[in-house]
């Protein structure tokens, strides 16, 4: 029995697939770049204690120093506050400054500071070498109030 068409069987042409192929590389390719960079790629060590060794120090708070220095016409607060970032670690901080001109702006603005890291007791102060000691005294008053700083440092200013 004889065919009616006798055209010898052809392969598939695969060019169609190929070119579909690369376009959606074309697309998806600079979309994955855009999408994944290497600085949210982070692995971040997690360890525990065996039985006989201890449990690592809880880190310190958001504030790693928080200082306010008297100038001739107001107060100038200074605090050194932890990056929020996987990888920050001590010492990776932020330098905030506020600047005021009465102490009450100041106190204000230290209790804001405070909400930031509760647990923060330490402050330093840094008075003027002529300020009057009544107003060290009441500066150094009105920061150790409960809800605030219960440790003050005197600096000197040379």
């Amino acid at each position: 029995m004889s065919k009616l068409f006798n055209n010898p069987q052809q392969e598939p042409d695969i060019r169609p697939a190929l070119l579909s192929m690369s376009a959606l590389m074309m697309i998806l390719l600079p979309t994955l770049l855009l999408v994944t960079t290497p600085q949210k790629l982070v692995g971040i060590s997690l360890s525990m204690a065996g039985a006989t060794t201890d449990i690592p120090p809880t880190p310190p708070g958001i504030l790693e120093s928080l200082r306010i220095e008297v100038l001739a016409d107001g107060f100038l607060i200074e605090a050194s506050v932890r990056k929020t970032d996987v990888l920050a670690s001590t010492g990776d901080v932020e330098q905030k400054t506020w600047s005021f001109t009465t102490w009450p702006e100041s106190i204000a603005q230290l209790e804001k500071i405070k909400e930031l890291d509760p647990s923060r007791k330490r402050i330093q102060i840094a008075p003027l070498p002529s300020s009057e000691t009544k107003e060290v005294i009441h500066w150094m008053d009105s920061l150790q109030k409960e809800t605030l700083f219960p440790e003050v440092i005197i600096e000197s200013i040379q």
